[in-house]
């Protein structure tokens, strides 16, 4: 099963990362094309956006573990995708590190890159772009408190990692 890793320098202490990547009510400033997010259940979450245009919903698998600063997600329907999220405390403030592994399916793969089927690069690509989503939420948010700046709108791009 193909798979995918990226990580981001975030200079914010890692609990306050992690708080933020972990709420659910954030995931929308930092997951492109997500609009909305909610909890349905235990370990259940719902999103809905739009991506290339067509809108979605989508019901997956979500677990926290606060403790291990972990995060990992999956697919109702298609248990070959799957990922997970850690945040580690570094000398310069914190680290994001997320792998996510799937077996492509055209036809989700399609709605998410347009007419064009993506290759290891965009995905890889676009995987970046929501780690550095995240980065810039989280630190224009620490500014923001600090009376160093306004709360910027997030980069998201155009992409999404779908359940």
């Amino acid at each position: 099963m193909p798979g995918f890793s990226a990580q981001i320098e975030i200079k914010a202490p890692a609990a306050e990362v992690f708080a933020f990547v972990s709420d659910i009510n954030d995931m929308p400033r930092y997951l492109p094309t997500v609009e909305k997010a909610n909890w349905s259940g235990e370990d259940r979450v719902h999103l809905e956006g739009a991506a290339n245009g067509r809108p979605y919903a989508v019901d997956g698998r979500l677990h926290i573990d606060a403790d291990a600063m972990q995060m990992s997600w999956g697919s109702l329907e298609r248990e070959s995708y799957h990922g997970e999220l850690q945040v580690f405390e570094t000398d310069e403030g914190s680290e994001l590190a997320c792998r996510i592994e799937f077996q492509p399916h055209l036809q989700t793969m399609e709605n998410l890159a347009g007419a064009a089927v993506p290759d290891a690069d965009f995905i890889k690509a676009k995987l970046d772009a929501v780690l550095r989503a995240a980065k810039q939420a989280v630190e224009s948010q620490r500014k923001a408190a600090a009376g160093e700046g306004e709360l910027e709108p997030a980069n998201k791009g155009d992409y999404k990692l779908v359940f």
